[in-house]
């Protein structure tokens, strides 16, 4: 796309401060004035006069004062373009700084302020909803079909080729403003839009268009979209310091993040290593973050959760940023390198996965709150929120969601509907977390009788029942009843399913674990180790239950005096549970007393385990509730340690 004459250029900037507030149909007028190669018959409007537009005066970089951030060229051992923090500037006019990568103790690198280039600052500005509609209107049979990266450089670029700068500027430069409401097109940005550019770019403005308005004053929002903000003909590369300083202050500074997904069941952003850097900086921030659906996705995400809510929670569990992708290896090697410097791998995977989560807990919740009275009690979408929640260490908000699809499947299904005792044993195993072992054991007996009845002796979800019983009869001190249920959910679960089945691995690590409460390290660790040799084949090495299985044996391996053992084992299985559940779920916390106790046992880190048993047990009380028995123990031995016993 050519640009037009300079005599257009010169007319349409003479009077920017008149033209403020000036609508897009005056554009159109000014557009037909006479010019050599007007563009107005290629583009309409405001897109032709913003084409038309030359490029301004090259402003020279900002001089380094104490605090501003810089790029170093001309160095001796240092390469171009590192960047680093000015912390002094002598009275010669040189330079003190601290290179983004420096240690805490490295002294400054003193350079001549003619070695250093100050960054450039933050795009502030965004483009309102209307600027979109209107450049979608005009560009219509150009965006057809076309991805985000497509539209950027056959639509974007071209309108920006003479002024070389960013749409977002050229808009402003004009005064280009919304027609009905004289607001103009580009004002400071108020949402920042995360997004894949793999997107169809009607899609992206489709689940934009959604998200804005549905929000209150829809009008008075500015979008962040970095193919409309950002010059596109500039160089976008920048030193480490930046991303980690500018770039997250801007999105401290705007406020309010929205992530869009798409495809809802394989959201492309959390496959792309720069939308996972844009989360992780809204998350350490901790400015507001939303999700965005265009709407045919949010129709076929809504069926989804009532139907399968099970399978988006898993999808979404599936999220790894060290397998995150970039159009360019080198920004993927960046990101991922500041990532693992700043908060670490593991930690934005727990942050991320915490986020998703939430996310959808709360799309399910809403979903519920839709769904008709008679179809709600029943439905797979009730039992999956509840599930969810309970995941994420809410027992409290789960269990009213328990009950209610308890009571309603046994009032619709039949007290001995399969269905209703699996909501049974579900409301079960959640008292039993909540500590309420003693109104827990009733419900785990009425599902294991039951099933016995209705299903047969044999049946996975009776041995299932049997173990849950088992587990419970243990935790409440009553191993004599519990050890003959272990043995016989074992045996059946190796005969029916098979040595190498998850439900025969998860029967040998309970009765292992029983027996290693008693003090059998003989019997208990060959079989628990058996149990997590099977697990690490079946299930693989960072399976929840492979995890569980890894500390327990830490446990096991403290009991008799092998601590270093121990202490490998456990922090293993700690780095990878927090990493899927976060800092609060029930088997973190279980992990951690499990560290905590492994500590206490080695006088050379007796004190840091006491600290760290007070912890999970303060953690414990707060998210397990007072009446967990587990906490309860963990308060036990901490007790005994500091009264000065042994434990």
């Amino acid at each position: 796309m050519g640009c037009a004459s300079s005599r257009l250029d010169v007319a349409v900037d003479s009077d920017k401060q008149r033209r403020s507030s000036t609508t897009a149909s005056t554009f159109t007028n000014l557009s037909s004035v006479d010019c050599e190669a007007s563009v107005a018959v290629v583009q309409p409007g405001i897109w032709a006069i913003a084409n038309a537009l030359g490029a301004l005066p090259p402003q020279p970089p900002a001089p380094a004062t104490l605090g501003s951030l810089v790029s170093l060229h001309g160095v001796p051992n240092h390469a171009d373009g590192t960047g680093a923090e000015v912390v002094d500037v002598t009275d010669s006019g040189e330079l003190e700084l601290r290179l983004e990568d420096a240690s805490a103790g490295d002294a400054p690198l003193r350079v001549s302020a003619a070695n250093a280039t100050t960054l450039p600052a933050f795009p502030a500005n965004g483009v309102s909803l209307a600027c979109l509609r209107a450049f979608r209107k005009a560009h219509a049979s150009e965006l057809t079909d076309k991805t985000t990266s497509e539209v950027c450089e056959s639509v974007i670029k071209p309108i920006a080729e003479c002024a070389r700068a960013s749409l977002a500027e050229l808009l402003e430069r004009i005064g280009a403003a919304d027609p009905g409401t004289g607001r103009p097109f580009v004002g400071r940005a108020t949402l920042f839009v995360s997004h894949a550019w793999k997107y169809k770019f009607t899609q992206l403005l489709d689940a934009v268009e959604a998200h804005v308005g549905a929000m209150p004053a829809p009008d008075l929002v500015y979008l962040w979209l970095d193919m409309f903000v950002v010059n596109q003909h500039a160089n976008t590369d920048k030193p480490k310091i930046w991303w980690t300083v500018t770039f997250r202050e801007a999105i401290r500074s705007i406020g309010s993040t929205c992530l869009v997904l798409a495809p809802w069941d394989a959201p492309i952003p959390l496959t792309r290593a720069w939308c996972i850097w844009e989360i992780a900086s809204v998350l350490q921030t901790k400015t507001a973050l939303d999700i965005a659906l265009a709407p045919a996705e949010a129709e076929a995400f809504e069926k989804a959760l009532v139907r399968n809510f099970a399978s988006i929670a898993t999808s979404l569990s599936r999220v790894d940023v060290r397998n995150a992708e970039a159009f360019i290896l080198a920004d993927r090697d960046m990101i991922l390198r500041v990532a693992e410097e700043t908060v670490g791998l593991s930690k934005l995977n727990e942050l991320v996965l915490g986020r998703m989560r939430e996310w959808l807990a709360g799309a399910g919740r809403e979903a519920l709150a839709r769904l008709p009275g008679a179809e709600r009690g029943t439905s797979w979408l009730l039992w999956g929120v509840a599930g969810l929640l309970k995941s994420q260490g809410k027992l409290d908000e789960a269990e009213p969601l328990y009950r209610e699809a308890l009571e309603a499947r046994r009032e619709v299904l039949g007290a001995l509907h399969p269905d209703t005792l699996g909501s049974m044993n579900n409301l079960a195993a959640l008292l039993s977390d909540q500590g309420k072992l003693d109104e827990a054991e009733l419900p785990y007996r009425e599902a294991l009788e039951a099933r016995r009845e209705v299903l047969g002796a044999r049946h996975p979800s009776t041995l299932t029942s049997m173990g849950n019983l088992a587990n419970l009869l243990d935790s409440q001190g009553k191993v004599d009843e519990a050890e003959p249920l272990y043995h016989e959910a074992l045996e059946a679960s190796r005969e029916v399913l098979g040595a190498r089945h998850p439900d025969t691995l998860r029967a040998m690590g309970n009765l292992a674990y029983l027996l290693q409460a008693q003090g059998n390290h003989i019997a208990s660790e060959p079989l628990c180790r058996e149990a997590l040799e099977g697990q690490r084949e079946v299930l693989g090495e960072r399976h929840p239950e492979t995890l569980n299985q890894l500390a327990n044996l830490a446990d096991g391996l403290r009991s008799r005096g092998a601590l270093d053992e121990a202490r490998a084992a456990v922090s293993t299985a700690l780095h990878w549970q927090r990493e899927h559940f976060g800092e609060f779920h029930f088997r973190v916390l279980k992990s951690r007393a499990i560290q905590a106790h492994i500590n206490l046992a080695d006088p050379a880190t007796a004190a840091e385990g006491r600290a760290a048993m007070q912890a999970a047990v303060t953690d414990m009380r707060h998210h397990l509730g007072a009446e967990n028995e587990y906490r309860r123990k963990n308060e036990r031995v901490l007790a005994t340690e500091l009264t000065g016993g042994s434990q």
